[in-house]
């Protein structure tokens, strides 16, 4: 980048040196001097660091929070731009993400990414500390950084909003104990992303409770499409996914139509009626029942919760390939006779009341998805999704706070 900025800086400068060389000698010397110390101090303070132990290096890439370089659809290499800001940026989560988001892994090989890192005030340091690490890790996908803590300046043109702060799920803690912490901070992005976002602008969910922190979000930024906003429930698919291709002694990539419906708790529902393996109905390939309708859906449930009581924190690596999943999916769309499980505001279908933030199997393609109707559901599948309602509803009267 520095050798790109001197041929465009030289061009410029040796063309205005012509236009003065008639001044008289005095007058040529002041301007040449002028324009020498005007390409040391910008080249200087942009691309050294002038002090190890400055607050605030000046580094290539990285810019604070008043620094506003507009919208951008293309970049000078023919390569489309998208802005996409990470909020909670400093935590362990966005720390397994952001390298699937700059290696292609999300987006493909052409789209490069403004980035823009949203974490609390006294974690600016950090944040600097993380965008000098993603900065020298030189993704050739990376085109800026931005770093901050008012939403309301880093939403500002964003074509992707990813939600990862808020409290960490701790051993014991409740859905009611994080929503009481985590609601306030949704309900602040909701105002901030209706006061500065874009139309267009899309927002996935993590953080828990991923369901109901999406309904505040939506419903505190009216300006904004309530298709727009997703909440990420791909790992409970991905971990059913997982758990069949071990009972049946094959690849992940050779299952389709696996499903996780409802909220993503211990009530999620990974429902298999549907879904294929090697292009054979699963029941018609493992043929316990017992084992499907109980074990297996139990196993699913829990899987968070044995994690959390082994590592003592949250699932990050698959959290994060999950999130990767459900991006990529969001935006290059499903493949053909498959589809994939998402949380979004539910229109009625299968019954789940209007306005709850619901996972259902979707059909997606360019941040834009359809909710796959008229799937049979046998009354097993009609309680469980009923016990998922019931608890998303008692969560949405707690959320009615936050509006």
């Amino acid at each position: 980048m520095f050798q790109s900025t001197i041929r465009r800086f030289l061009p410029r400068a040796f063309l205005r040196a012509s236009a003065l060389w008639h001044l008289k000698p005095t007058t040529k010397f002041a301007s040449f001097f002028l324009a020498s110390s005007f390409f040391y101090n910008f080249t200087h303070n942009r691309y050294f660091v002038k002090n190890a132990t400055d607050p605030t290096p000046p580094e290539m890439f990285i810019t604070d929070e008043d620094y506003d370089d507009g919208p951008a659809d293309w970049s000078t290499d023919g390569k489309r731009i998208m802005t996409v800001c990470v909020t909670g940026a400093g935590g362990a989560l966005s720390l397994a993400f952001l390298p699937l988001l700059l290696d292609g892994s999300v987006f493909g090989p052409n789209i490069r990414i403004r980035l823009r890192l949203l974490d609390l005030p006294e974690k600016k340091q950090g944040l600097y500390g993380l965008a000098m690490e993603l900065e020298d890790s030189i993704y050739p996908l990376l085109e800026n950084i931005k770093i901050g803590s008012d939403p309301k300046k880093l939403f500002k043109h964003c074509d992707l909003v990813i939600g990862l702060a808020g409290l960490p799920r701790k051993r014991g803690a409740s859905r009611m104990d994080l929503l009481k912490t985590n609601g306030h901070i949704y309900k602040e992005h909701g105002q901030a992303l209706n006061e500065v976002g874009k139309r267009d602008v899309r927002f996935v969910v993590v953080a828990n409770p991923a369901n109901t922190n999406t309904l505040i979000l939506q419903q505190n930024a009216p300006n904004i499409p309530a298709q727009n906003f997703t909440c990420a429930t791909r790992i409970d698919q991905n971990r059913a996914v997982a758990q069949l291709a071990f009972k049946a002694n094959i690849l992940p990539r050779d299952i389709q139509n696996v499903v996780a419906w409802g909220n993503h708790s211990n009530t999620i529902y990974p429902d298999v009626n549907n879904g294929k393996l090697e292009g054979k109905p699963i029941r018609s390939v493992i043929t316990d029942d017992k084992y499907l309708d109980e074990e297996f859906v139990e196993s699913i449930q829990k899987r968070g919760d044995e994690i959390l009581s082994y590592r003592e924190h949250p699932s990050v690596l698959s959290g994060a390939n999950a999130l990767k999943d459900h991006i990529r999916d969001w935006w290059h769309g499903t493949e053909p006779s498959n589809w994939v499980s998402m949380g979004v505001v539910s229109d009625g279908s299968y019954n789940v009341p209007k306005g709850l933030v619901f996972s259902f199997p979707v059909v997606t393609k360019y941040f834009r998805y359809n909710i796959v109707r008229e799937l049979e559901l046998d009354d097993l599948s009609k309680k469980r999704l009923n016990i998922a309602i019931q608890e998303l509803t008692k969560e949405r009267e707690e959320a009615s706070k936050y509006e």
